[in-house]
């Protein structure tokens, strides 16, 4: 059976947040707000249909995350207590691979990017995955994603004791 990977981007949500651990005077540390824009990456067997996933599944997957975040304080969301993108991007890579892990056909949810607007700058994260364990497989644009956090996250995410 052949796989592909597809990218799936046009996911958005408006959100507010402050960096409670940064310095008083870093001007992340007040309460302010970005547009977010989220791409997905997923990789699997392509199906009778000619698809690896169907690109609506993907939408109505979203729709839950996106109400959960959209137009809220990131800060008061269970798991995004600490709302930086790298994350963020970790909370949306874990709540999108919760869902893709139950589709038919083993999809693989392999990176999240997450892209938020600063001024006139177009800042980006991605989380992905490299092979099938989360909690020592994930990175960000900035480095290593400290495995520790990542299980904590994961396990709020998911309900994992």
């Amino acid at each position: 059976m052949s796989t592909a990977t597809i990218f799936k981007n046009g996911f958005f949500f408006e959100a507010a947040h402050c960096l409670k651990r940064l310095p008083e005077d870093h001007i992340c540390h007040r309460m302010h707000g970005h547009s977010y824009q989220v791409e997905l990456e997923l990789c699997g067997p392509i199906d009778r249909r000619g698809f690896v996933a169907d690109y609506d599944d993907l939408v109505t997957a979203w729709e839950p995350i996106r109400e959960e975040l959209d137009h809220t304080v990131l800060n008061e969301v269970p798991g995004l207590e600490v709302p930086s993108t790298e994350i963020v991007a970790m909370w949306i890579m874990l709540r999108m691979g919760w869902v893709s892990d139950r589709q038919p056909g083993h999809i693989t949810l392999h990176q999240a990017s997450i892209m938020r607007r600063v001024g006139t700058m177009l800042q980006s994260v991605t989380v992905f995955e490299s092979n099938s364990t989360r909690s020592r497989a994930t990175r960000a644009s900035v480095g290593e994603i400290d495995p520790d956090t990542w299980a904590s996250l994961s396990a709020q995410i998911t309900g994992a004791a």
